[in-house]
């Protein structure tokens, strides 16, 4: 390993900077050997992990099904993965080291910690679903309140409603106002969307409750 250390020459401001760094970073080497951890890692990570394999040094008894650090040693490539470790997910990024000779002599793996990122993006989704879905009952809702196909006297009402979104401010409705006339309204709310629609229901109730007047 001091020898791996010397090809890759890291010197005490590398170390230093690494150190500083508040995501976890190790270098491993060909043999799936970690040959050094900073800080960060140390702490958040594990301890005492130099010398351990690297699935070791994250807690595992085997080898990872994707090991990006095998693949950026195969192909000089940079790869990355989502790994959990101790309940924290992580991206892990995986990069060559190379040597004066242009050879990649080790991989370094960057541990950044998106657990809060990872939990808001799965609120943020739960919360989305549940908007389509009150949206959708809404929507079948307002459907439900358009006036119904057939025959008001002398006229033969049949319509299509293709409303611009989900839930839209325009809508129509047909009443029998007395036994001479039949009262026809078609609404355009300005908008799109929730507010449109409750106002164009709000609309439809008014104006039911004036023909019944």
């Amino acid at each position: 390993m001091d020898i791996l250390k010397e090809r890759i020459k890291i010197n005490d401001l590398q170390v230093s900077i690494l150190d500083s760094m508040i995501d976890g970073v190790r270098l491993i080497d060909r043999n799936n050997n970690i040959i050094h951890i900073n800080k960060s890692m140390e702490k958040n990570i594990g301890k005492n992990a130099v010398g351990m394999k690297c699935y070791q040094g994250i807690g595992q008894k085997r080898k990872c099904d994707l090991c990006v650090s095998d693949k950026t040693f195969a192909t000089g490539k940079t790869y990355r993965k989502e790994e959990i470790v101790k309940d924290k997910i992580y991206d892990v990024v995986s990069s060559p080291v190379y040597d004066e000779n242009g050879d990649v002599v080790a991989v370094v793996e960057v541990f950044r910690d998106t657990t809060k990122e990872k939990e808001l993006e799965r609120s943020i989704i739960e919360k989305n679903k549940k908007m389509l879905s009150d949206i959708e009952f809404a929507t079948r809702m307002q459907e439900n309140m358009l006036p119904s196909k057939g025959i008001y006297g002398n006229l033969k009402i049949d319509y299509e409603y293709h409303p611009s979104e989900m839930l839209s401010g325009d809508i129509f409705d047909v009443y029998t106002i007395d036994k001479d006339n039949i009262g026809i309204y078609m609404c355009d709310v300005v908008g799109h969307g929730v507010a449109a629609s409750m106002i164009s229901m709000y609309v439809k109730q008014t104006m039911r409750a004036i023909s019944k007047r």
